[in-house]
């Protein structure tokens, strides 16, 4: 039900922003952006006198701070709270104090559609859509789904859905019903966990294909040792060809983003790797992964560089709430 203490990864998070209103005026984008500051306050708690400040900006600039769970940035946003805009209230936004530290996995997604159900009458589209909430009910696990199309049996209900291809929120109307001539309320089978966390889209200043290919050196540092970027694909993850080989001369290659590798300038080619374990003693490529990770370069305490580890249990059709990590790396053992 949302975050209610105080936490460096909380914020007023906008559900919706209506037409014409100030929130439109000021580029907030519903779901994904977070209100963390407001005229140098930090809001990282539901005390804190938000809308003080809102009333004490009435017809003047308010500075927020603003962190986007999509990007994984923050901006700086000039907002005027004001009447008179054609709607109520001073922002036209509505808010909610909750958590941003596992907004990416703590979504639904529609794996697929039945015929003539009621998700496939609402347009929602199957492996691209993800259901995220109402304009007041963020739909964090599975059960907080079910809690509303159990309220609304036969009721038309306003859900906000991001697709991952058209890269943008929209509104579908859902009404969840037993007398579709199927099994469930929606008629659609869903997951949740980190194998369904929303695709990353990528942050100004990310390194593209064309920006990469004009780097002076492509060579970089992870903590599965060093290696050079071969490529950059279209989700924002790059592909990283490691100096040192698996079984059988085979290729070791990561796939990451671009912050948890360090760019490096000297592309002098290291010295082969001393003592080097045999690797593949394992019966699965978990195991021989886990096993090239103790051959790869030491990183230095001060310039620390993490990949986070994969928690199995976010699996199809599981929840995230409160303890899954989303991945940030997969090892390529082809």
């Amino acid at each position: 039900m949302g975050n209610e203490a105080s936490s460096q990864f909380a914020g007023y998070r906008v559900l919706s922003v209506l037409p014409g209103s100030p929130g439109i005026a000021a580029n907030l984008d519903s779901y994904f952006d977070f209100i963390v500051e407001a005229a140098g306050v930090r809001l990282d708690s539901p005390e804190r006198p938000f809308t003080d400040i809102i009333s004490q900006h009435v017809g003047r600039v308010l500075k927020l701070k603003v962190f986007n769970c999509m990007t994984s940035s923050e901006r700086m946003v000039d907002l005027r709270p004001r009447s008179g805009w054609g709607g109520s209230g001073l922002l036209g936004i509505t808010i909610r104090f909750d958590s941003f530290e596992n907004a990416m996995s703590e979504v639904i997604h529609v794996l697929n559609v039945e015929a003539s159900s009621p998700a496939e009458k609402s347009g929602l589209r199957p492996s691209s859509d993800y259901l995220l909430g109402t304009s007041d009910q963020v739909f964090h696990d599975e059960n907080e789904l079910a809690e509303v199309c159990l309220s609304f049996v036969g009721q038309p209900i306003s859900v906000y859905v991001y697709n991952s291809v058209d890269e943008r929120v929209r509104q579908v109307t859902l009404t969840p019903s037993y007398k579709w001539g199927g099994e469930g309320l929606l008629g659609c089978d869903i997951g949740s966990g980190y194998l369904h966390q929303l695709p990353t889209k990528k942050a100004a200043g990310t390194v593209s294909a064309s920006a990469l290919a004009a780097l002076p050196s492509k060579r970089v540092r992870s903590n599965m040792g060093r290696g050079w970027v071969e490529d950059v694909r279209p989700d924002g993850f790059m592909t990283v060809k490691l100096d040192w080989t698996l079984a059988n001369n085979r290729p070791a290659q990561l796939i990451t983003l671009e912050q948890h590798l360090r760019f490096l300038v000297d592309e002098t080619p290291l010295p082969p790797v001393q003592g080097a374990p045999e690797v593949g003693a394992g019966n699965s490529g978990i195991a021989r992964a886990t096993e090239s990770t103790q051959i790869a370069d030491e990183i230095p305490d001060d310039e620390p560089i993490v990949i986070g580890s994969i928690d199995n249990s976010g699996g199809s059709g599981g929840s995230s709430k409160g303890n899954s990590k989303p991945p940030t790396m997969e090892l390529d053992l082809s």
